[in-house]
């Protein structure tokens, strides 16, 4: 591998442009090209596939687009670096991870919702405090992307990053009820989870017209305290420890910090909710 990493962008929305100021500081890699609807733009996904220049593509597009451009990327033996969710079901993700194994290229699924301090000092309480529950509850406003993917039935898939907090304080969790319910706002979601670790856990994730966005993790422990999560907002310099992370695997340095099982696992969930959603419109 050359000294220098050659790097392409695909899709230049908010996260592509902040993923194009981080590279503006990384001295082991350079910007090869972008790729973008938008004017801004300098290549084709086509050319990104067929340079030898290139080493590996960045996907900032549409979910739904996730799957289709990192398939062909990894066939034509590029890396990826992929925003969550890497794919709409469990089938495509798990051919995902088999081909970038074949082909010996990394791809990597971001989720830098587990890089904060939030989810640090949650983790914290579950490896310090004995946890019988962990309650999760979130939501937001029904507009745009979000609006499309529900109408669609993609729900599970809207509520990823919060399915990746829970599977990652608690490896053991298993699916065991899922009660989804709509309104003429938007929609209501509860999910069960039963583990050998943690007794119960719970994700209440809610959209309607109008809801401020939100999200709070509650840790209740055995003798009955309640743990919440600290409040503060954290952006900066998240995508850049994702972007750090990416770069060390591919000179074979470091481990993922969200693994091919948890990616596969979280799918498989979001899955599960999909079907139930099926299931109540029908």
């Amino acid at each position: 591998m050359k000294n220098k990493l050659g790097i392409v962008i695909v899709g230049l929305g908010r996260a592509g442009l902040a993923r194009l100021r981080d590279l503006q500081s990384c001295n082991d890699c350079q910007l090869v090209g972008t790729v973008s609807r938008r004017e801004m733009g300098n290549m084709t996904f086509e050319d990104a596939l067929s340079s030898q220049a290139v080493d590996a593509i960045i996907l900032t597009t549409e979910n739904k687009t996730h799957y289709e451009f990192a398939r062909a990327a990894l066939q034509a033996n590029k890396h990826v670096l992929v925003e969550f969710p890497l794919c709409l079901t469990h089938a495509q993700g798990s051919e995902l991870f088999e081909l970038a194994h074949q082909h010996h290229r990394v791809l990597q699924v971001e989720q830098i919702g587990l890089l904060t301090q939030n989810h640090a000092w949650l983790k914290n309480q579950c490896k310090t405090q004995a946890i019988a529950a962990i309650n999760l509850e979130a939501g937001g406003d029904l507009q745009g992307w979000v609006e499309q993917a529900y109408r669609q039935g993609s729900v599970g898939h809207l509520c990823v990053g919060r399915l990746h907090v829970l599977f990652d304080l608690d490896h053991m969790a298993h699916l065991q009820t899922i009660d989804y319910s709509e309104t003429q706002d938007g929609f209501d979601l509860k999910v069960d989870f039963i583990s050998q670790k943690i007794s119960k856990l719970n994700l209440h994730y809610q959209r309607r017209k109008d809801l401020t966005r939100f999200q709070q993790v509650c840790l209740t422990t055995v003798k009955g305290d309640k743990l919440i999560s600290p409040l503060k907002k954290e952006t900066k310099g998240l995508f850049l420890r994702d972007f750090q992370c990416f770069l060390n695997r591919l000179h074979g340095q470091g481990m993922p910090y969200v693994s091919d099982q948890a990616v596969l696992q979280v799918l498989q969930w979001a899955d599960a909710i999909d079907d139930a959603v099926k299931k109540f419109r029908d």
